[in-house]
Parts: structure tokens; sequence; C-alpha cells
């Protein structure tokens, strides 16, 4: 059974959150424009914060390649984003 019906349609409905479900071997990953990712023990002040560079990420969901697993990672993808 192929996924590449359902992936495209999450993918299309993701597009407005610049957010994507990708297979990787038999698994899913969601690859979105992000804020870099905390340092720590390094505080930043608001100023640095704010000129810091978002940068292309790659989250590995533990979520198999199959319908569900689409399903699951559209509504991880819109838990991230913000947008429920």
């Amino acid at each position: 059974m192929s996924i590449d019906a359902p992936l495209a349609k999450a993918n299309a409905r993701l597009k407005a959150l610049k957010i994507s479900i990708q297979v990787k071997g038999a698994r899913l990953l969601l690859q979105a424009t992000l804020p870099p990712k905390p340092v720590p023990g390094v505080e930043l002040t608001a100023m640095e914060r704010a000129t810091q560079k978002w940068k292309q990420q790659k989250i590995y969901l533990q979520l198999r390649a199959n319908e569900e697993g689409v399903r699951l990672a559209e509504a991880k993808a819109r838990e991230i984003s913000g947008y429920v």
C-alpha cells in the first residue's frame, strides 16, 4: 500500500505553515525552518535572540511510513507550528 497520496495531501495542507513531512526509509520526519536550538547553560538577551537566524531543521519522528503515521505526523507539525 502506497502512502504517496496521503503524504501529498498532508503536505499540501501544511504548505502554509512551511513544514513538510518526508519519508526516510520506513520512518517519517518533519522538515521546517525553526529558530536555533538552545545551548545549555547559555542565556541570551532579547536582542541576541531576535538577531539569530532561523535554519532548516529535521525532526525525526518515531512513526512508521503509513497512513496512520502521516496523520500523526501532520498533528505533530501543527503542534510545532503553534497552529492547532
